[in-house]
């Protein structure tokens, strides 16, 4: 044991620090957490946009019922904030994805949120990939991925509850200026559990 711990010494010593290759490397770690915090700022920005029209919608929701004499239930909603969470990340090898829960939710992954808009027969009519880690955006983006070769065909759209949202389906309902689309979604506003054996 002697003889190896003197053999480590010695390649240890011939071993030299390079200081002006370790000093570039450092530089361009900080530049890179630098660029890593913009990006992340920058998402937390477009998050909260995102996220305005939802907040507004049911701040007008609460503030009609107080008009009407009714008193909300539960606390209101909270407005959203172009402050990052504390703990953030971003992926240098590939900066476009985000961290989701994965399988069950039991866990995380660098991942994208993969959609796809099947007809009657499940033939896949439109497809996309975003970063969105929560179906409820997803919604009016998907129906607008629908090929035009079939789009004008679509009366009716069902989703799960993932998908809904008031925010989401008035998307696909209305146009931004409020007239009717033709389209109506239904959609399931409880989620239940499946596949489970009752005995």
């Amino acid at each position: 044991m002697i003889e190896r711990a003197e053999q480590a010494e010695a390649k240890e010593a011939k071993e030299t620090l390079d200081i002006p290759a370790e000093l570039g490397r450092r530089e361009k770690r900080v530049a890179a957490l630098k660029e890593a915090r913009q990006i992340i700022e920058q998402r937390a920005k477009e998050m909260a946009a995102a996220q305005q029209e939802e907040y507004k919608a049911k701040e007008a929701k609460r503030q009609a019922q107080r008009e009407a004499g009714q008193k909300p239930r539960g606390p209101g909603p909270t407005p959203p904030s172009e402050t990052p969470d504390p703990r953030p990340s971003t992926n240098f090898s590939d900066p476009e994805s985000r961290i989701m829960k994965a399988g069950n939710g039991q866990h995380f992954e660098q991942a994208y949120n993969a959609q796809a808009a099947v007809d009657e027969q499940m033939l896949i009519v439109g497809e996309r990939v975003s970063v969105a880690p929560n179906d409820k955006e997803e919604l009016a983006p998907t129906v607008a991925a629908i090929s035009p070769v079939v789009a004008e065909e679509v009366k009716a759209v069902l989703v799960d509850s993932g998908f809904y949202s008031e925010a989401a389906v008035a998307a696909v309902e209305q146009t931004p200026e409020g007239a009717a689309t033709g389209v109506t979604v239904y959609a399931a506003v409880e989620k239940h559990s499946h596949h489970k054996n009752g005995g």
